[in-house]
């Protein structure tokens, strides 16, 4: 049975003048059978009228491309189909890659794609040109595994690595990209290949890089992926890869492209080890000759909506960090070419890194190894090679990894390949550093390798050489007692001749040297009575030094750094009793300072910490008599005023009785305390960062003054005299405490406080103070809003230069903002309209305007509505849409004033200019974004919580729909991607809306190329898939829906993104 009466639902009664197939492989059959066949102008014509039959009938076009595949031997009419539906322009993209994706599928030989090959080599440029299309779809489809059942390759792969071979032979850019997916791919296992294909593949990555590297201008992405490639199909032709290779590691090729080159070479490096460890030593020594100095920025990957920047030297560090890393298995590979490259790479970096001074540098000397000729010359190497401060450099790192090679060979007993780097290290190497590590190892293990270097033990330029002569020293003692008669009597002669080998001017160095080498000789051992009678006598007159290295570097003491510690630093005799005395007094009292730093005591605890205030008080007074060290006595004030401070924050306080009246006495008493004097560079950065954090009595006592004088008995003349006397003091940092807390005084003295804040208004000039005098403004704002204006718009008229003058302009665009938006005050909404409308000369206003509006976006409750609440969110909303025409506005007024530029080649003034103009508008669609909630709903969501929108949201939605749409205009990669997911929390609100928008963002910021981003596709696929599943009857019913899901996943399909091109396989699912 092919055909039943329709029903709408199992249920419902069968409509038996409606008929439907059984299956929807009938349906799709009958279609191919009945539409498609015959005249391919036909196939053509209907896809072309009617766009949707991409989707309705994708199946259906399947199957009539199985059939034309079969129909013909050389597959003539197939892929004549697949090039003239490729030509019609009027077929969507996801028509056009399925029949390529058939032939990925149904190619078994290489003849199958012969009438590609011939196209793509093809004479007329539009034959070419298509060709190069189904090309793109054909690969497309094989890496997105359309065809999930085709191996690219092994033993029972189809012709992929032929196609590449016979394509690469005449390359073009848009088949060079082709070529490049696949090749990388196929490349990701070269273990893999059959000989055959090994070959095919080699030839096209070879032909590849060539082509890359001729390219103008340059795709560094294209000569990374051939030149990995290259390296992966290495063994295909020894010969040809090695001379590729090497013009990597010409120094002129470096200089350009080492940077982005060499980190990738370096990755592969592990594998040529075991095909060509000549041509890795090459290119050891090439990348650590080459000394990459840049900083100019390089991108970190191409993405616009996360961009990440490197710069050139950093990257080009990483090859030299995988070279350093890979070392170990080069000296396991090839021992012998790995120790030669060691030795050329140590004196390069001693060359760069430790330089002798110029009169030292060829002053290397001989001495015999075993019949050999070896030489020696300082490096220093006992300075740096100590300790842990160039032990993360790479060469160090090698170093490292060869002499625990070394070890490894001598503990499995392979003391012929032992010997063999030995004899390289002497016929090749004068760096005292790898003399030294030898003998670093031979003392480690001397039953085995000590014996083998028991000839540096009888050089004189060992024994005696800045680096090598405490290690010598120390080899000595554990090699001497195992060694037989002979050779312990010839280092006794050698240790004795010293003095008599070196120069005149060195004798008296050389008789000590002598001194402590004999002194790690075990006595019992000597065989020379001359030796033994001379080590008794040094050591009865004690001139036997130790044998201690050069230098000794110390570890750092770890530990806390407090009173103790800070007064001893300053010259204070700490463990003198009367400021012994002073300090036992403090512990209880800075106890309570630093328990309360975030918190307020309760009443109790102060009346507890009361005695112990008043005893430290006390000996304070009469400290100058018992003769207290006058830094101990302030440090002493300032702990005793911080507690009187964090008592003044008690709620409850009078000062009408105690703790209050002793408080009060000592803070006015510190008011007047020396502590701190001004100092004019401190004072300047205390502008950059305002913040205090050491006890100083007068800071502790403004604090505490201005906190004490909240409570209406302790705000007399005297603690209000003293507090307007403090909001002048000398030291921006004394003042930062009355004026960020100005605020306290509103209840209790609120003539004294706008007085200070008049003047403070107008004449304060430290920019940390005004930041802090601004933070309490802003909250009076809300009491006296008119003043506040008054006095924000005074500082922010007067305050443009210096340090510390942005941030408060900031504070004070951040305040009016504020009352412009919730008090809707004039004079606030003509500052902030004058930023707006003049945004070249307010663009960091501008940032803190838009910074401000997160929360009145989306202010004020559902129901009942609050019309005084709604005109605040109102305000916002009118704010963000004037914002937005002003910024693009200002853009296109630059973009009219450098027309005929590039952008790199405006003035660097508009440059700038336009990137901020950017983050401006990228600032707003963040806001945007999380007013809505959608990045909650994400959280959300990746703890597998479905969040659906609330009123707000809903609300929100409806108000901002018109921002939504000029922000949808924009195109920026990264502003498109965070609108895209701010409308994805509102899918659920505006399905079809929403959708219309997702189209607008897609179609402006393809300019950019938002669709080359993984981020994008990952978004967009996810996005259409929710549609698919949840709202699939907008898409059977809405043609304009239709059409734009068309229109957006051909975008991402034709920047190749296998999701969406696997996604374009199911879009039949609309009508199923």
């Amino acid at each position: 049975q092919v055909l039943v009466e329709w029903q709408p639902s199992p249920e419902a009664k069968p409509d038996r003048y409606i008929l439907s197939f059984v299956h929807h492989v009938l349906f799709d059959y009958a279609v191919a059978r009945l539409l498609l066949r015959g005249d391919p102008r036909k196939v053509v014509q209907r896809l072309t009228d009617d766009r949707d039959l991409v989707i309705v009938i994708r199946p259906s076009l399947v199957l009539h491309f199985h059939y034309l595949w079969n129909a013909d031997p050389e597959h003539r009419q197939f892929w004549d189909l697949v090039f003239h539906i490729i030509q019609t322009h009027g077929i969507p993209e996801i028509g056009k890659l399925i029949g390529p994706s058939v032939a990925a599928e149904l190619a078994k030989a290489p003849s199958d794609l012969e009438p590609l090959c011939s196209a793509l080599e093809s004479s007329d440029p539009r034959c070419r040109e298509t060709a190069e299309h189904a090309l793109c779809h054909l690969i497309g489809s094989l890496l997105a595994g359309i065809p999930d059942q085709v191996k690219l390759i092994g033993p029972d792969a189809s012709p992929w690595c032929k196609l590449l071979e016979r394509i690469s032979r005449n390359l073009r850019l848009p088949t060079a990209y082709s070529v490049r997916l696949l090749l990388s791919v196929i490349c990701e296992h070269p273990e893999n290949l059959t000989p055959e294909q090994l070959t095919a593949a080699g030839h096209a990555a070879r032909r590849l890089l060539e082509f890359a590297w001729s390219h103008e201008p340059r795709n560094d992405r294209l000569v990374i992926d051939a030149l990995q490639c290259v390296c992966r199909t290495f063994e295909s032709d020894r010969a040809a890869s090695a001379e590729l290779i090497r013009r990597c590691i010409e120094p002129s090729h470096l200089a350009q492209f080492g940077y982005q080159e060499m980190p990738w070479l370096a990755r592969e490096v592990k594998r040529l080890i075991l095909l060509d460890p000549g041509l890795v030593g090459e290119i050891y020594r090439a990348a650590f000759a080459h000394e990459e100095t840049s900083q100019e920025l390089t991108p970190v990957g191409q993405s616009l909506i996360l961009p990440l920047f490197s710069n050139r030297q950093q990257d080009y560090r990483m090859a030299l960090y995988e070279l350093a890393k890979v070392f170990p298995q080069f000296l396991e590979h090839a021992p012998e070419e790995a120790t030669g490259v060691l030795i050329d790479v140590m004196e390069i970096y001693v060359a760069k890194r430790h330089p002798p001074a110029p009169s030292e540098r060829d002053q290397e000397e001989t001495f015999d190894f075993n019949g050999h000729n070896a030489r020696i010359l300082t490096d220093y190497s006992a300075i740096w090679d100590e300790g842990d401060t160039y032990q993360h450099d790479e060469p160090v790192k090698m170093l490292n990894a060869f002499q625990q090679h070394l070890e490894k060979l001598v503990k499995y007993g392979e003391i012929e390949k032992l010997r063999r780097l030995f004899r390289i290290i002497v016929s090749k190497n004068r760096l005292a550093v790898l003399w030294r590590r030898l003998l670093i190892a031979g003392t480690r293990f001397p039953e085995t390798l000590g014996r083998e270097i028991l000839p540096l033990v009888y050089a004189v330029p060992v024994l005696t050489g800045f680096d090598t002569s405490y290690n010598a020293g120390e080899f000595l003692k554990v090699i001497f007692p195992i060694l037989k008669p002979e050779e312990r009597q010839q280092i006794e002669r050698v240790i004795l001749s010293i003095p008599n080998a070196v120069p005149e001017d060195r004798r008296a160095t050389a008789k000590q040297t002598l001194n402590l080498l004999l002194g790690c000789l075990p006595e019992k051992y000597i065989v020379a009575e001359e030796t033994r009678h001379l080590l008794v006598k040094l050591k009865k007159e004690g001139n036997i030094p130790l044998n201690e290295p050069p230098m000794r570097f110390k570890g750092i003491k770890v530990g806390a750094y407090g009173e103790e510690e800070y007064l001893r630093d300053q010259g204070v005799p700490v463990e003198a009793e009367v400021n012994r005395r002073i300090q036992e007094l403090e512990h209880p009292v800075k106890e309570f300072a630093n328990k309360h730093l975030n918190s307020v005591p309760d009443f109790s605890e102060c009346m507890n910490i009361l005695p112990a205030l008043r005893a430290l008080f006390n000996a304070l007074e009469r400290a100058d008599a018992d003769d207290v060290h006058p830094k101990q006595r302030d440090y002493a004030w300032g702990t005793l005023t911080e507690a009187c401070a964090q008592i003044a924050r008690l709620e409850t306080l009078s000062c009408d009785d105690e703790p209050g009246t002793f408080v009060k006495d000592v803070l006015i008493q510190a008011s007047y305390h020396p502590e701190p004097t001004p100092d004019p560079q401190r004072d300047t950065q205390f502008d950059k960062f305002p913040p205090w954090e050491s006890p100083a009595a007068r800071i502790e006592a403004a604090k505490g003054l201005i906190l004490l004088a909240r409570h209406k008995p302790c705000a007399d003349s005297e603690v209000l005299d003293a507090i307007q006397r403090l909001s002048g003091d000398s030291v921006p940092a004394v003042r930062f405490q009355i004026a960020s807390r100005l605020d306290a005084l509103f209840r209790t003295a609120p003539e004294p406080m706008w007085c200070i804040a008049e003047r403070m208004s107008q004449q304060e000039q430290s920019r940390g103070v005004l930041q802090g005098f601004l933070v309490s403004l802003s909250r009076l704002a809300g009491a006296e809003p008119d003043r506040v204006a008054g006095l924000a718009k005074r500082i922010y008229d007067r305050i443009k230069e210096d340090p510390g003058a942005k941030k408060v302009r900031e504070y004070c665009v951040g305040l009016l903002t504020n009352l412009y938006i919730w008090r809707n005050h004039p004079l606030c909404g003509d500052i902030i309209m004058k930023i707006v409308c003049n945004l070249s000369d307010y663009l960091d206003e501008a940032s803190h305007v838009i910074a401000r509006l997160n929360k009145p976006l989306t202010y004020g409750p559902i129901s009942p509505s609050d019309p005084q609440a709604d005109a605040v969110r109102q305000r916002a909303i009118d704010l963000v849409r004037k914002l937005l025409k002003s910024i693009w506005g200002t853009w296109c007024n630059l973009k009219q004033r450098n027309q005929n530029l590039p952008f790199d080649e405006w003035p660097q003034k508009d440059q700038d200019e336009a990137k901020a103009l950017w983050q401006l508008i990228d600032n707003i669609a963040l806001e945007v974004y999380f007013a809505s909630g959608a990045y909650d709903a994400k959280y959300q969501r990746d703890q597998k919580q479905r969040v659906l929108p609330s009123h707000e949201a809903r609300r929100f939605y409806r108000e901002v729909t018109q921002i939504l749409d000029e922000l949808a205009q924009i195109g920026h990669p990264r502003i498109a991607h965070t609108l895209l997911e701010t409308l994805e929390f509102f899918v659920p609100i505006d399905p079809r809306g929403v959708f219309l928008r997702i189209g607008t963002v897609v179609h402006t910021a393809q300019q950019w190329g938002y669709q080359y981003e993984s981020l994008a596709a990952d978004l967009i696929v996810r996005l259409i898939e929710r549609y698919l599943a949840d709202y699939r009857a907008l898409l059977q019913e809405d043609k304009e829906c239709r059409e734009l899901l068309i229109e957006v996943l051909d975008v991402f399909v034709q920047a190749g993104w296998p999701n969406a091109r696997r996604l374009a396989y199911r879009l039949e699912e609309i009508f199923r």
